[in-house]
Formats: structure tokens, C-alpha cells, sequence
């Protein structure tokens, strides 16, 4: 999950460069994204850890589940690689997670008081019983210290999450996910993002299989620069910010669909 969203426009950043990754042990890795600009506002240490070890290759660069970033006009965005957990089951039940963290620092030129507004995607697909669980979280801390200044939970649709698939018939739910956290005045932030996916394949009647498979498919954050209360409370968003972002989501929705 991540943010950004600023009432003119700005440069255009994509993450290029050389991104270094780091393995942390044979069944996570650790990708180092680098830093990012966009209209006076600086991304750094942009981080991403997964726990299945993924890494892939877009535009000569290396990238996780999260893919090739770009930052533009405020708006941080990708499209997901192969950000994806499945699992079968039958004579006995089995499960499966997929733990996945997107950091960064963010620096302001001035104290506002910001929202981070998160956006994402994906599918569910399940068979006699089979379960899927996510709940998207977005963390707003002081960037040194580490104090928590806000923790939000994304509001999911078509309803909460765990999603079933009915038994014995195979149902396929296209979710989505938005989460709004807001932070007091200040000029820097660490933002932590998490999306984990978990799904569950219960024990099927003899001779049947379960399944469940998630996937996440569009993701960004947009940051609207003075939609909180000065209090930390929550604040009405612009709708030219919103409008803004819409526009991007409904960019990285067409490209993934152009990619399958």
C-alpha cells in the first residue's frame, strides 16, 4: 500500500537505476528500490521484503511482487509481479501465506498535515470451501524514532475479508481495498505497507479437491497534502487529489489487463 497526491503536476520518476537485492535467508529476500522525487517530495530507502524469496527482472532492473515503481505527479504506483498464493487440498487440509512489506521515508519541503490514501486490487478464487484472508495495512511513523503516528486497516470489498468459495462449486470474487491514514505536521515520515495474503484449503469430501488462490493485481498511494485535521483526525480529501488519483488506478488497471 502507498501514497501521494499533489494539486499540480510534477516530474516523472520511474525507480531505475540498479536496485540491489538482498537474500535474508533461502525463503525471503530483501529489495532495495532506491529513492524517488516528485513535486518537491522525496521517497528514500524504499524497501521491499518478501518472505518467498521472489525476484524478477522488468526494464533491466530487479524487482519483488510489488514490480517496477513509478512516481508521478505525487502519485506512487505498480503493477504487481506475480504477487500471487495458492494452495490444494483434499484428504487434508492445507494453507499458505505470502508476507510481503513496502517502506519508505518520506520527506516534504514544508509540514503539512497529509493522508495517505492506499489503493489496491486483486482476486479471489476458491473451490468446496477453500478460504482466502487479507487485510491490507498502512503505517504512518516518525521516521527516526519510529513512533507510530498512524495505523489503518484497509475497508475491503466486495465485503470483509475472509472470502469462501461455496462448496461444491468454484466462485471467483474481484476485491478491492482502500485505506486513509493521516499524520500531524511534520516533515518526514517512514511509511510501512503491509500485504500479506493467507488461504486456507479445508478437507474436501472424499474424491474432491479444495482450493484457494489470492492475488493482487493494482496497488498505489496518493498523498493528499493538508486533508487531515491538525489534530491527526480525519479530513475530507479534494476532489480534484481524488480525482487524481482514480486517473492513475484506472492507468494500471489497463495495463494489466494489456499484460495478460
Amino acid at each position: 500500500m502507498l501514497r501521494f497526491i499533489f494539486p499540480r503536476g510534477g516530474a516523472t520518476a520511474v525507480a531505475a537505476a540498479t536496485l540491489a537485492v538482498a537474500a535474508v535467508s533461502a525463503r525471503s529476500a530483501v529489495i532495495n528500490y532506491g529513492s524517488l522525487s516528485s513535486n518537491g517530495v522525496t521517497l528514500s530507502n524504499i524497501q521491499e521484503i518478501n518472505s518467498d524469496g521472489f525476484t524478477d527482472t522488468v526494464g533491466g532492473n530487479t524487482v519483488g511482487h510489488f514490480g517496477a515503481l513509478t512516481f508521478v505527479n505525487g502519485v506512487l504506483a505498480s503493477t504487481p509481479d506475480a504477487y500471487t498464493i495458492s494452495t490444494s487440498g483434499g484428504a487434508t487440509q492445507t494453507s499458505a501465506t505470502l508476507t510481503d512489506r513496502l517502506t519508505f521515508d518520506l520527506t516534504l519541503p514544508t509540514a503539512v498535515n497529509p493522508m495517505f490514501i492506499v489503493n489496491e486490487a486483486g482476486a479471489f478464487t476458491g473451490l468446496n470451501g477453500g478460504v482466502g484472508i487479507l487485510a491490507p495495512t498502512v503505517l504512518v511513523e516518525t521516521p527516526d524514532t519510529h513512533l507510530p503516528l498512524s495505523s489503518v486497516t484497509a475497508t475491503l470489498s466486495p465485503h470483509a475479508s475472509p472470502f469462501v468459495g461455496p462448496d461444491p462449486t468454484t466462485t471467483v470474487i474481484n476485491w478491492s481495498g482502500t485505506a486513509s491514514a493521516n499524520a500531524n505536521g511534520l516533515t518526514s515520515f517512514h511509511i510501512e505497507i503491509s500485504n500479506d495474503l493467507s488461504v486456507v484449503a479445508p478437507t474436501a469430501t472424499a474424491g474432491l479437491i479444495s482450493f484457494a488462490q489470492l492475488e493482487k493485481r493494482s496497488f498505489s498511494v496518493g498523498f493528499c497534502p493538508n486533508c487531515a485535521t491538525s489534530g491527526g483526525g480525519s479530513g475530507i480529501p479534494e476532489p480534484a487529489s481524488l480525482g487524481f488519483l482514480s486517473v492513475g488506478l484506472t492507468a494500471l488497471l489497463l495495463r494489466r489487463r494489456a499484460r495478460t
